[in-house]
């Protein structure tokens, strides 16, 4: 069938042959039958084959029936909705006129407009931004909800399709609707691993639920369908993984710092070297030198020869305001222990001449930082 543009309106016109009758109806002996009897007698007979037309009484005048019998035949033959032009190009064709989602009158084709809630209409407006050219709210004009934090309430329109995005590397195992009947859902994949749900309403003021069950969680959608208001785009953040995964960055944060604890823990006293200063000036020349001084900030370890074992034990004067303070300590195997953080000490062994003497200065008394 040859299809006529018109740039005037923009619809589809379709040109259909009147030659052959409409399958529906035998309008050939209709017309016969009608030519016959105005020859016979300018009133025609009862006649009424064709579904829809109205039955001419003995009285109806051959013009009235003329224009039934052909009103009858455009009714059969004209598609839902289309218009038929009158100014045909010839007495052999006539124009269809089928309707378009630009010409169309939705009242008569299609249901109610649905009410919108005010987030329903904010959301609206992010795609109408969107599409328009204007500054939308978030990318692509695209309704971003919390999931599991609600229930998402998709509006549709007739003519449009709503893309619902799901999270990357999803897997979508299977898709129910409540109204399979008057809405199309289609299943698509981007980018080789972002699931997506395509929706689309045959008709507006429709209302159902649809879930999604996916190998990582399932969603739970209501769905109201619009004569042109609809959500282009709808993507989801998921908080409660992203607070799954700071908790899991934590607990590993806390373990690492515990193997690195450990790591720098002395073994034999379980001493962790973060506490510790060893920031300490050892001076003298002796048999017993201390091999290492530090202090956790409330105690001073000094750690002696294994030599010690087999000589005396020196004892430890604290110099405190010019004077030197006999100091007690406790010893745990080579170490001697002092329940205190001294500036300055010094360890004697022996008298007169052979007497033996090493200093211990804590270099960092007094500084921020330095424990005592």
């Amino acid at each position: 069938m040859p299809e006529l543009p018109d740039a005037n309106n923009g619809q589809n016109r379709f040109v259909a042959e009147q030659l052959a009758p409409p399958p529906s109806a035998p309008p050939v002996a209709v017309k016969k039958d009608f030519f016959d009897a105005k020859k016979e007698n300018p009133v025609v007979p009862v006649i009424a084959p064709i579904a829809g037309a109205q039955v001419a009484a003995a009285t109806t005048p051959p013009v009235e029936a003329k224009k039934e019998f052909f009103a009858a035949r455009e009714e059969q033959s004209a598609p839902m909705g289309a218009t038929v032009d009158e100014n045909a190009p010839n007495a052999r064709t006539r124009t269809i006129i089928l309707p378009t989602a630009q010409s169309i009158n939705y009242d008569t084709y299609y249901g109610d407009e649905p009410a919108f809630t005010p987030k329903e209409a904010n959301q609206i407006a992010i795609s109408d931004a969107w599409a328009s050219g204007g500054t939308a709210m978030d990318v692509q004009g695209a309704v971003t909800f919390a999931f599991g934090l609600q229930q998402p309430s998709i509006v549709c329109a007739v003519f449009q399709v709503t893309d619902i995005e799901l999270q990357a590397g999803e897997v979508v195992q299977s898709v129910i609707v409540g109204d399979s009947l008057r809405w199309g859902i289609d299943a698509m994949i981007s980018a080789g691993t972002t699931p997506h749900i395509v929706v689309k309403p045959v008709d507006s003021g429709l209302t159902t639920s649809m879930v999604v069950a996916t190998d990582r969680r399932t969603y739970h959608f209501a769905l109201k369908s619009s004569r042109r208001n609809y959500m282009s785009r709808v993507l989801f953040t998921y908080p409660q993984e992203a607070a799954a995964k700071f908790e899991q960055q934590r607990k590993d944060a806390e373990a690492k710092a515990q193997a690195e604890r450990e790591r720098a823990t002395i073994p034999e006293t379980n001493e962790y070297l973060g506490d510790l200063n060893f920031n300490y000036r050892v001076s003298g020349n002796t048999p017993w030198k201390p091999t290492r001084v530090y202090n956790d900030g409330t105690k001073t370890i000094i750690e002696m020869p294994r030599l010690m074992k087999s000589t005396e034990s020196p004892a430890l004067l604290v110099k405190q305001g010019g004077e030197e303070t006999l100091v007690n300590y406790r010893v745990q195997g080579d170490r001697y222990v002092v329940d205190a953080v001294f500036k300055e000490a010094i360890l004697i062994a022996g008298h007169g001449r052979k007497q033996q003497k090493v200093t211990l200065t804590y270099l960092d008394y007094g500084k921020k930082g330095g424990r005592q």
